[in-house]
């Protein structure tokens, strides 16, 4: 199977060794897409670095590098889909009265 589409940028990662190539970001970024799908599929338990690596068109080695077991993997996809939000979110507020903008920053530091 094809490795899934990046679909937005990792935001910064800063407790997992960060890529220093744009290469090693399409990695990553591929790792990440790739884990998200599997996880949706198949459930945490079910989900293997193996499959992951194979289907990111990546390898084991490439995913230890960046993270040093599933639950760490699980931290980065909880960050990236946080991001996700909040630039959906202020994206979406923009053209809002001034009362939901302040609505909108209140809850996105909760």
């Amino acid at each position: 199977m094809a490795a899934p589409q990046v679909s937005a940028p990792v935001p910064e990662l800063v407790w997992i060794r960060p890529p220093q190539q744009a290469r090693s970001q399409q990695t990553l970024s591929r790792i990440l897409d790739a884990a998200e799908a599997i996880l949706a599929e198949k459930g945490w338990e079910d989900a293997s670095v193996a499959e992951i690596a194979r289907r990111a068109g990546s390898s084991v080695g490439a995913f230890y590098t960046r993270f040093p077991d599933k639950d760490t993997l699980l931290a980065a996809l909880h960050c990236c889909a946080r991001s996700r939000s909040r630039r959906c979110m202020t994206a979406a507020s923009r053209d809002a009265p001034p009362r939901s903008r302040r609505r909108w920053r209140r809850a996105s530091r909760a």
